[in-house]
């Protein structure tokens, strides 16, 4: 979400949150994700099941979503924000 390289733990999530200043280029992130899982359907056109996973490993310090990068209310707010 920095813009950095692979590794980049730059605190992202607060910034991405709402109010944050890269909050709106986050939403069009998870439209477009959204949107893909939308198109997978079948050879009948049944939607196919996906498992989304989002910010695995959070007890982790290696991602910009871990405990090095954010607090376990700013990682809560940002699943529950992902997901609904």
């Amino acid at each position: 979400m920095s813009n950095g390289k692979i590794g980049d733990l730059t605190p992202a999530v607060k910034r991405i949150l709402p109010g944050g200043d890269f909050h709106s280029n986050f939403k069009k992130q998870l439209d477009l994700v959204g949107r893909f899982f939308l198109k997978l359907k079948d050879a009948s056109g049944k939607p196919i099941p996906v498992i989304f996973r989002p910010y695995h490993e959070h007890n982790g310090d290696w991602f910009w979503w871990g405990t090095k990068a954010c607090t376990e209310q700013e990682y809560a707010e940002l699943f529950r924000f992902t997901v609904e």
